[in-house]
């Protein structure tokens, strides 16, 4: 079975209209007439992409940082809204803000996270069918699958994150990690092929 089967897949980030039924570009004109109650309905919107990505990036060892962090990235969204050009996503573009307020608050503590808490990723997906894993019984792929990720460099698990659970494409992912195409696909391949391994190394146990 391939890894990329294993890892499943995930719903688009973006979501065009939830709750308000105004699109994200309505509602941020609304917001920045003054409006705080439409900022709220973008922020419900979000806020789970938004806390799933700072909590890959924190890991577990900063896990009750999670809410602060995003508390600031929420602030400096608010705070930088009137320069939202529409040229990606906006949910691509609040992915940036975190990811780079998470990174922040790393280099304040001057620690690295180990490890990534993949367990809230896997309980949020919307489909229990994504992938074969789910389907195993007992879910003893799926478990399998995340021991072998909670094992990979944070910059891996942080792709595997976006592309395959959470469904950004490359441009997207690049935009996020202001990183460029070339880095991202080079990463995303030594993630995969690290995955693959202590996957097979495992069946070989």
């Amino acid at each position: 079975m391939e890894v990329t089967e294993l890892i499943g897949n995930d719903a688009p980030v973006e979501t065009a209209k939830t709750g308000s039924g105004l699109d994200d570009q309505n509602l941020i004109a609304r917001i920045l007439e003054g409006s705080d109650r439409h900022f709220c309905l973008l922020i419900e919107r979000h806020e789970t992409h938004v806390f799933q990505l700072v909590s890959s990036v924190l890991g577990p060892d900063h896990c009750s940082r999670v809410e602060e962090v995003c508390q600031d990235a929420f602030i400096k969204i608010h705070r930088n809204l009137a320069r939202f050009r529409g040229e990606s996503g906006f949910g691509t573009w609040a992915y940036r803000i975190a990811y780079n307020t998470a990174l922040d608050h790393l280099r304040a503590l001057a620690r690295r996270p180990k490890t990534i808490p993949l367990d809230q990723f896997y309980d949020a997906r919307p489909s229990p069918q994504a992938g074969p894993a789910a389907t195993t019984a007992g879910g003893d792929e799926a478990a399998r699958t995340r021991r072998a990720v909670d094992q990979l460099p944070d910059i891996y698990r942080t792709l595997i994150h976006l592309h395959y659970w959470k469904g950004l494409t490359i441009n997207e992912i690049c935009q996020v990690l202001q990183s460029s195409p070339g880095t991202v696909k080079s990463y995303l391949h030594r993630a995969r092929a690290r995955l693959q391994n202590a996957l097979s190394d495992g069946e070989n146990e």
